[in-house]
């Protein structure tokens, strides 16, 4: 298993907890995927940041106090996330440097039926950069 500094937790309407880690072993995102239409909150947690994406209301919300929303209405709220591992290889091929980037946002329809999407790309150390 790869060294992650984040890791999720998805909760459902039922009040359904799956954690991607639990007894020790990973759970497959997959899981996650199947259940999209229940899933009420999504976290992406590390060990002094955590990430919160409320599926109901569309808002980000970054540690306790930092939320990321605006007034606009929003409408069949889709969740975003993704990881994307760079790998840098010395001569020999071996690994010089391994950084992992975590993606976590949402895709919406806005009020007038348009396709946006707020997405953090965070790095391990939990820097963040703010995109659409």
């Amino acid at each position: 298993m790869l060294n992650l500094n984040f890791l999720w937790r998805a909760r459902f309407k039922d009040g359904a907890i799956i954690n991607q880690i639990e007894d020790g072993k990973e759970r497959l995102f997959k899981e996650v995927k199947e259940r999209f239409n229940d899933l009420e909150y999504f976290y992406l947690l590390g060990k002094t940041l955590g990430f919160t994406v409320d599926l109901k209301n569309g808002v980000i919300q970054i540690g306790h106090n930092q939320k990321l929303d605006d007034i606009e209405k929003k409408n069949k709220i889709r969740l975003i996330y993704f990881r994307r591992n760079r790998i840098t290889l010395g001569q020999q091929k071996e690994e010089l440097k391994h950084e992992i980037w975590y993606f976590l946002g949402i895709q919406y329809l806005d009020e007038n039926n348009i396709n946006r999407k707020i997405i953090l790309k965070i790095d391990n150390e939990g820097n963040v950069l703010i995109g659409d």
